[in-house]
């Protein structure tokens, strides 16, 4: 199902130090934050010091550690952790509303932004690419919420704009590379 590189001239990932030219799966943790909206101290009955301790995910990840340029989908790049760490730090802005990821690579944003909006519509263009972000998407079932995920091919070339979803709210993309 996944052809092997035959390209001699191979990009190493930014994110993980490991440089075997295989799939593999990691594990990333993050940790969600619930903010409080007053910031007043509250104690419990008993009178202890009521804390919001974050909730942590951790995340399964099938993907590359180095790919050529053709395959770099494959790989977890720093500006996809940005975008999870802006998906975590403004939840009110995607909770329940319907996301469009375009070129969503392993589909790490995918996973996390399905724990909060109504729908998230990934997208690539590989369609092997595809399968692992389904696989990453069944691997982590218990972050993310399987019903809400619809993975699609798209190919930005052929891609006829009047034919977008009008139902799309937000269109999210991080690291996007074409040919």
């Amino acid at each position: 199902m996944y052809e092997e590189q035959t390209d001699p001239y191979l990009i190493h990932s930014d994110v993980f130090s490991s440089t075997e030219d295989k799939l593999v799966k990691d594990t990333l943790q993050f940790l969600l934050v619930s903010k409080n909206d007053n910031d007043s101290i509250e104690f419990d009955d008993d009178g202890d010091l009521v804390t919001n301790r974050p909730e942590r995910l951790d995340i399964i990840l099938v993907h590359r550690n180095e790919t050529n340029i053709v395959q770099c989908g494959y790989q977890l790049w720093n500006g996809c952790l940005l975008l999870c760490d802006y998906l975590l730090t403004n939840l009110n802005r995607f909770r329940n509303r319907i996301v469009l990821e375009l070129g969503a690579g392993v589909g790490l944003c995918t996973v996390l932004a399905s724990r909060f909006a109504a729908k998230v519509i990934s997208t690539d263009y590989d369609s092997d690419l595809l399968e692992i972000i389904r696989e990453n998407v069944r691997l982590n079932e218990g972050i993310c919420r399987n019903e809400c995920v619809q993975i699609e091919k798209l190919n930005w070339k052929q891609y006829d704009c009047d034919a977008i979803d009008n139902e799309i709210e937000i269109i999210i993309a991080a690291d996007g590379i074409y040919q």
